[in-house]
């Protein structure tokens, strides 16, 4: 296992990312949950960066936010049909 400290000049890029781990990088406009839902059905791994919602009164309404929309905990149970081993 290596573990290095890597500083904001030599991080890569969003492209960079996608192209060492074969992946269709969701960035901006293209974040939405269409897009979620397409994707998500074909991929093992999903690592979404973005902000949260935590709706302490009613939790299922909690998420994360999307590019001009809430992906919510219940939309996600009752609406994705997730085959990936990680998210």
């Amino acid at each position: 296992m290596l573990i290095q400290w890597i500083s904001s000049e030599t991080f890569p890029t969003e492209i960079e990312l996608s192209e060492i781990f074969n992946s269709t990088p969701v960035l901006n406009q293209n974040a939405t949950i269409e897009n979620v839902n397409r994707l998500s059905r074909k991929s093992d791994i999903l690592h979404f960066a973005c902000h949260g919602i935590f709706n302490h009164e009613n939790p299922l309404y909690s998420g994360i936010k999307l590019f001009d929309e809430l992906l919510t905990v219940s939309y996600i149970l009752n609406n994705l049909n997730l085959n990936a081993e990680l998210v």
